[in-house]
């Protein structure tokens, strides 16, 4: 217990000191709060007006920008709607100025109260103007513009704004006019800034000031462009230093101003300081076409009546404050003594109790350090004893900690191997992983069903496992493939039984691996090397086995067969003019057409390009017969081909050359029978195209002497 005596008031003080001494510290208090309580209303009313300036300017960005966005619209609008005057176009192309302005000028005035459009230009081909509607008088000089210089480059409409060297700021849009393929000139339709900032100030009720950029501005075109200006206009043309852009935050740039008070009225402001700039509430950058800027607005909004109403508020809280304060105070004034009276009596009490308290306390202090000695000798003994059984028990929990490291891992290792693995000892199942479990259960039958390598061995109909094991046991491994009978699949499976000699006791760990992706790959690699990937039709390779596996047939069953060299006509137009993924699906559907005019037992291979063979067996007992039956299937893919490709939006019609040679003949190779049939195509298409040609001896003698005759051309 404390020994210390509480603070009181003394007996001999003046009750009306007393009551100063109450009294003070909560009045302080109370001033100090309601000081702090105004600090902080002043710093939620500079937050609202923050956050009111950053929703306002979002708001303004918001609106500049979509006066600029809709009015560009609008321009390209009223250009389309233009382009399609062929009145006006004729005389553009014609170079008729007059009756070219005839046009113009009442589409200028009709649009300048509709849209509030001030700008109409034609401009030719090569870029130079060739008529004005607002300046009629002026033409045939090459204005040198960035939106003009983007249409003529891309070919297309082109919208923007631009500052010229006479201060002149206009959002223009250029556009092409064309006439069929033909280029006739340019069409440009301009807004100035003035009617942009005031329908945004109409939209939004503000006063807004455009400041330009005055480095921008020529003097001596900017005096040209009224003769009435003089040097002293210029002077009287305020400047002002602005903070730059974001690019360059530490320097400081030039820029002239003036204020858009409404429809066409346009006045000069006098001279801004630094101060009235800071007070503007919105300052939204303005960008030309490049994304240069070249000024920006300033937007006024007045939040003094937002200051005022929160003033007025902290005002009347203030004042009723002041009444409670004045309130209370008169009230402790009244009640004051009693209370003094009431402190006086518990002063004497409370003196009597801390007295007596103090006995009480040297008492209890002897009694708790007896019980402190005590209990700090019985401490030392369960220390020793808590001691001896911490180092029990963490030597207990190490020993378990690495046997269950050690089966963890095993079973890790065991359990994580996405190959089945089974554990055998003397053809009995021990022990199986997930794998395993996963794929018997496949099989629609439970593992621990399973008592032997021969019940699974059983269902997968292989032989007994007695074979195997033996093996493995003289060998150490034994390896085999075989076909696992899964859930709605057959799969190829890589079995490794390995020979483990534990204990004097034969263990053996079966691993199973499914190979079904190698397979596929192998089978792909064969398919790819025997077939054409474009047309799926087997390739020159495996042609030549089916026509070497064709001759030797005809020759046992002393039968005739035709070959058939197709290739199509002007192929190659196809592929410059319309591109090779045309040709490449044009190729498709002749091959799918080719294949329906076969018979089961013929073959229909690609070469490369666009020639197919045909091998046609046993089509006939002599060389007449045969010729028929080739003849007919020949004109059987004519009438076939003939019939329009529609590809896409393309439709096309292509004829076949075709070139047929019989066999087999007297000690002809395959290789002959392939030229005999190239040598007919060849005279097919010699012959005009689009036709068929069987092989004649004269056309292999004409093939022999072209090539002795290209050999002795290039010497």
């Amino acid at each position: 217990m404390s020994n210390v005596v509480p603070n009181v008031v003394p007996m001999n003080q003046n009750p009306a000191q007393v009551r100063v001494q109450l009294i003070t510290p909560v009045l302080i208090i109370t001033v100090l709060m309601l000081i702090a309580w105004t600090l902080t209303q002043w710093k939620i009313l500079g937050e609202v007006i923050g956050e009111e300036r950053s929703r306002f300017t979002s708001l303004m960005v918001q609106e500049w920008q979509t006066v600029v966005s809709n009015k560009s619209n609008t321009q390209e609008n009223l250009l389309h709607q233009i382009s399609k005057n062929n009145d006006l176009r004729d005389h553009l192309a014609s170079r008729d100025r007059a009756a070219t302005l005839d046009i113009m000028q009442p589409l200028l005035n009709y649009y300048r109260k509709t849209s509030g459009i001030s700008l109409f230009y034609l401009h030719t081909p090569e870029g130079v103007n060739f008529a004005r509607a607002h300046q009629p008088e002026l033409y045939g000089d090459r204005i040198p513009r960035e939106t003009l210089r983007r249409a003529m480059a891309s070919g297309q409409a082109v919208s923007g704004i631009e500052i010229s060297q006479q201060g002149n700021t206009t959002l223009r849009t250029v556009q092409p006019w064309f006439r069929g393929d033909e280029l006739v000139g340019y069409l440009e339709m301009g807004t100035r800034m003035q009617s942009l900032v005031s329908m945004v100030r109409r939209h939004q009720h503000v006063d807004i000031t455009l400041i330009l950029n005055k480095s921008l501005i020529n003097k001596e075109k900017w005096l040209q462009q009224n003769p009435q200006r003089s040097e002293s206009s210029w002077n009287q043309f305020h400047t002002y230093l602005v903070e730059a852009t974001t690019r360059n935050p530490d320097s400081l740039r030039l820029a002239a101003y003036f204020d858009i008070r409404g429809p066409g009225k346009t006045s000069w402001l006098p001279q801004l300081d630094s101060a009235a700039l800071s007070k503007v509430r919105s300052r939204i950058t303005v960008y030309d076409i490049s994304n240069e800027p070249i000024g920006f607005l300033l937007v006024d909004k007045d939040f003094s009546w937002l200051v005022e109403e929160f003033s007025g508020v902290i005002r009347n809280i203030l004042s009723l404050f002041a009444v409670l304060i004045a309130i209370t105070c008169f009230i402790y004034a009244y009640f004051a003594k009693r209370v003094n009276d009431q402190f006086s009596f518990q002063y004497r009490a409370l003196h009597s109790e801390i007295e007596s308290r103090k006995v009480a306390e040297h008492t209890l202090k002897e009694h708790q350090k007896n019980l402190e000695e005590e209990v700090a000798k019985r401490t030392r003994e369960l220390n020793l004893a808590n001691r001896q059984l911490k180092e029990d028990i963490e030597l207990r929990e190490t020993t378990e900690r690495q046997l269950a490291e050690s089966t963890q891992k095993y079973r890790a290792l065991f359990n994580g191997s996405t190959d089945m693995i089974l554990v055998l000892r003397d053809n009995r199942i021990m022990d199986a992983n997930v794998a395993a479990h996963s794929a018997l259960e496949f099989g629609h039958f439970k593992t621990n069903s399973l008592t032997s390598l021969d019940d699974i061995l059983k269902y997968q109909g292989q032989s007994t496992a007695t074979q195997w094991l033996r093996h493995a046991r003289e060998e150490g491994v034994f390896r085999a493939e075989m076909d696992f009978h899964g859930r709605e699949q057959i799969f190829p499976v890589d079995v490794m039984i390995t020979y483990i000699n534990e204990d004097e006791s034969d263990l053996f760990l079966l691993a199973c691996r499914d190979i079904s992706e190698r397979k596929a790959a192998q089978a792909k690699v064969e398919y790819q090397a025997l077939y054409d990937p474009l047309t799926d039709l087997p390739n020159r390779r495996l042609f030549m086995e089916e026509l070497q596996r064709a001759t030797q047939l005809c020759r046992r069953q002393n039968n005739k067969g035709a070959i058939l060299f197709i290739d199509l006509d002007h192929f190659k137009n196809i592929n410059d003019t319309l591109g090779h993924s045309i040709g490449d699906e044009l190729l498709e559907v002749v091959a799918r057409r080719l294949k329906s005019c076969m018979r089961a037992e013929d073959t229909v291979a690609r070469f490369g390009g666009d020639e197919f063979v045909v091998i046609l067996p046993c089509c006939g007992d002599d060389n007449d017969e045969a010729a028929q039956s080739a003849l007919a299937t020949a004109h059987k893919i004519r009438e076939t081909l003939a019939e329009t490709f529609e590809l896409g939006e393309h439709q096309l019609h292509v004829t076949p050359s075709v070139g047929i040679a019989i066999f087999p003949k007297l000690n002809e190779t395959t290789e002959d029978i392939l030229k005999q049939a190239d040598a007919a195509l060849y005279g097919a298409k010699g012959d005009g195209r689009n036709t068929v040609r069987f092989f004649e001896p004269r056309m292999q003698k004409a093939n022999e002497e072209r090539l002795i005759l290209e050999k002795e051309l290039r010497k």
